[in-house]
């Protein structure tokens, strides 16, 4: 039998251009959407934003000797569906503001996700090639209202639904002969409801904490033509058990200067998932998801009217020790840094560029494998 075929989510949800370090406060590119409604409040105008980014890059797996060798391709954004060939809008963004609440929407239509991975790789215990096809997209819907109760305080909450849709192929041959002809689509559907408050001290220092409740749902179905490994059984579509947990969001952060003016804006903060693992049930399929932080580290000035931009992401998925063995439950590690400039100003149209440089590293006892796609995204919105 080969051993550990399965990718189902080899490539689940990477990052989102629009995924950024503001759960304490808004950055200063509006154009990018809050991590957290409590962020809202601390917004200074109004305005309508898009966003679009493409990245490409190389899959590599170690081999025997340790050694990393390439294995194949990876295309980042850009898929309505997850069938690699639809394609999507731009992300789209709305906030109106006022002196004492904030409203936030944001619309993205499957650009955040590796929307197209093609693998061909030696299986190392039985020597059988294996081959996969994986197309994704991720649909992310946000909603945040905020209140400003006190000068120094805002209160955010906030709303989002994520949907998640993958179809993989899959093959298997060994000395000329196919081994498994394999097809698979899953459906994943998050929903979460968050409160978080931020608060500001000494008129440029920030703390911000807060609480979402989690809830997913979804569907698998697998289409096999042809499997002698025992593994990829014809699985008729069949929902998952619902599983849910508590997300907790925190942070610090500094801003300081006026729209117009020299600002300057740092943050640092974190959002950290627990483990958590719902079993099987009657004709439901098992369930879980694996801890996770997610670590956000941000600086940015404006002067003149020119804005510079740093920002790092990584997410640290930890493996479920009593969980499958397949790809789904590896300890994974994302490292994504973006680079900006861009022309921002107090009303009008504001314009950013930003460099994507992403690392990602999947790894097990048996296998690690590395994905490096790099690329840019734009920001572009008007403020009223």
């Amino acid at each position: 039998m080969i051993k550990r075929l399965t990718l189902a989510a080899l490539l689940i949800t990477g990052f989102c251009l629009s995924a950024n370090a503001q759960i304490v406060t808004a950055q200063l590119n509006p154009a990018i959407n809050a991590k957290s409604p409590a962020a809202t409040g601390w917004r200074v105008a109004s305005s309508v934003s898009f966003v679009y980014g493409t990245a490409e890059g190389d899959v590599s797996q170690e081999d025997d000797t340790g050694s990393m060798q390439k294995i194949g391709d990876v295309k980042y954004y850009g898929a309505a569906e997850g069938d690699g060939d639809t394609q999507p809008m731009p992300a789209l963004a709305g906030v109106l503001k006022n002196e004492d609440f904030g409203f936030e929407i944001y619309m993205d239509n499957g650009n955040g996700v590796m929307k197209d991975v093609d693998m061909s790789y030696v299986e190392t215990t039985y020597g059988a090639t294996i081959t996969t096809d994986a197309d994704q997209a991720d649909k992310d819907l946000r909603i945040y209202f905020a209140w400003k109760p006190l000068e120094e305080l805002s209160l955010g909450l906030g709303y989002r639904q994520n949907v998640f849709t993958e179809t993989l192929g899959i093959t298997g041959t060994l000395a000329g002969s196919t081994l498994l002809e394999s097809e698979e689509k899953t459906k994943e559907t998050e929903t979460g409801i968050a409160l978080v408050a931020s608060y500001r001290i000494a008129d440029v220092f920030y703390l911000a904490y807060g609480m979402e409740s989690f809830k997913k749902e979804g569907e698998f179905e697998r289409s096999t033509e042809v499997d002698l490994t025992g593994r990829f059984t014809e699985q008729p579509s069949a929902d998952y058990v619902d599983n849910s947990w508590t997300n907790t969001h925190m942070g610090l952060g500094v801003l300081f200067g006026e729209p117009g003016d020299t600002q300057f804006r740092a943050e640092y903060s974190l959002i950290s998932t627990p483990e958590s693992d719902q079993e099987a049930e009657g004709s439901k399929l098992r369930n879980y998801q694996r801890k996770k932080d997610e670590i956000y580290t941000a600086a940015e000035v404006i002067y003149s009217n020119i804005m510079l931009s740093y920002e790092n992401r990584r997410y640290d998925y930890k493996k479920i020790e009593d969980g499958d063995g397949s790809d789904f439950n590896k300890d994974r590690l994302d490292i994504v840094t973006l680079i900006g400039v861009g022309w921002i100003q107090p009303e009008g149209i504001n314009i950013t560029l930003v460099s994507i440089d992403y690392q990602r590293v999947d790894e097990d006892d048996d296998t690690k494998r590395e994905f490096y796609p790099k690329g840019w995204g734009l920001y572009a919105s008007y403020r009223f």
